[in-house]
């Protein structure tokens, strides 16, 4: 999956409710899972869920968020309440 088909809306939010903008069909994600939000030229995440989100830049390590906030950089991937392992439904996205 990716983010760039949701964008350029300033604000994408994920999750398994069918009124998000990216819906994340996983049982690992909560309804509301997560918000990505473009703002004074920076990407952020920020977690709502029970379970947390896993982030991965490129070539580096991944960072687990639970009802915080993390600036995304250059390309990664992002994993709904599971880490990140080859199995995992993984959202891959791009900072321009």
């Amino acid at each position: 999956l990716s983010l760039h088909d949701a964008l350029p809306i300033s604000v994408v939010v994920m999750g398994r409710d069918l009124n998000n903008d990216f819906i994340v069909n996983v049982e690992t994600a909560s309804r509301q899972h997560a918000r990505v939000e473009f703002d004074n030229g920076t990407f952020v995440i920020s977690d709502h869920s029970t379970n947390g989100t896993y982030v991965q830049p490129t070539g580096g390590q991944a960072v687990f968020i639970k009802q915080q906030a993390v600036q995304l950089q250059g390309s990664g991937v992002i994993s709904l309440g599971q880490p990140i392992t080859e199995h995992s439904l993984l959202i891959q996205y791009m900072c321009q």
